[in-house]
């Protein structure tokens, strides 16, 4: 698993703006963390994910749906001086979007995530910011 050309292929995608900075730092640091407990499966799920981030300027975008959940990391990641609370809901959007590609039922979503984070032993944190979020 190589963990530098996943970030590469994030955040090189089509639907992620470079101008993203604090964006791509945050996805950076969270590959970074959960590289070394990232299971062979979730580490191709989350290869496979739709991850968004768009332009601060950008008042709409398409987002391609071939059935992969889709990631939204929130513009208001570059505007927060929290990055751990930007980090934790971007680990947490990448849980709920590699679960969501296990199909697993939402009433099971949270704990299936919590399990995920506890896995890759990453860090609770008790910020309630939401900047990012999966969906199917």
């Amino acid at each position: 698993m190589e963990i530098g050309k996943l970030f590469n292929q994030i955040t090189t995608g089509l639907s992620f703006s470079q101008d993203r900075y604090k964006t791509r730092e945050v996805v950076h640091t969270v590959l970074e963390k959960i590289g070394p407990n990232l299971e062979k499966n979730d580490f191709e799920a989350l290869h496979k994910l739709n991850i968004c981030a768009p332009s601060l300027s950008t008042l709409s975008i398409a987002v391609p749906n071939d059935e992969m959940p889709t990631v939204w990391l929130s513009p208001e990641i570059e505007n927060t001086n929290d990055l751990e609370a930007a980090e934790h809901a971007t680990v947490k959007a990448f849980a709920e979007g590699i679960a969501l590609t296990r199909n697993i039922a939402r009433n099971r979503l949270e704990a299936e995530t919590r399990k995920m984070l506890d896995t890759w032993k990453y860090p609770a944190t008790t910020h309630t910011a939401q900047p990012a979020r999966a969906s199917a």
